[in-house]
């Protein structure tokens, strides 16, 4: 972490290998810099092929970091109950580098599964209470982070049949 006026380093914490491709929001709130990210066991890039799309993605869960700027202490919150294939998490873009309490992303119904497959779950995370809320998209239906979208920036339901 480091000193958003000076640039210097507050302090550095080394965790245990996983990985992140979308951070969710970063803030800072009484004393602690706040991180929530989606954490990954393994990169998900090989798993971008067309004939085999996502087939053996590695499974990910809603990780809040929260580093004590007084003591260097840092802490680990895992929704491990909200494991799946997941990813593009978004929060109000007013919200951005404020705190917030939710998080919507998209994950996979059949992420244990063998085979292609595609985001067919929208999910929603309050981390002040630790409730979570998902929509599953109808058959033969999924969701996308990007685009498309509908004007106001909500996602849209897209389907493959």
């Amino acid at each position: 972490i480091v000193d958003r006026r000076s640039g210097d380093a507050v302090f550095e914490e080394t965790v245990d290998g996983r990985y992140c491709l979308h951070l969710a929001n970063a803030f800072e709130r009484t004393g602690e810099v706040v991180v929530d990210l989606l954490e990954l066991d393994r990169p998900v890039y090989p798993h971008y092929l067309l004939e085999s799309l996502y087939d053996g993605a590695p499974m990910g869960r809603p990780v809040r970091w929260m580093a004590d700027l007084a003591s260097g202490r840092v802490r680990r919150e895992s929704h491990d109950g909200l494991e799946a294939s997941l990813d593009f998490p978004v929060i109000p873009a007013e919200a951005v580098g404020e705190p917030q309490e939710t998080v919507w992303y998209l994950s996979m119904s059949r992420s244990r599964e063998p085979g292609p497959k595609l985001f067919d779950r929208l999910c929603r995370l309050d981390w002040s209470t630790g409730e979570s809320r998902t929509v599953a998209a109808p058959e033969g239906a999924f969701f996308c982070g990007e685009p498309p979208s509908a004007e106001d920036g909500s996602p849209v339901r897209v389907s493959s049949a």
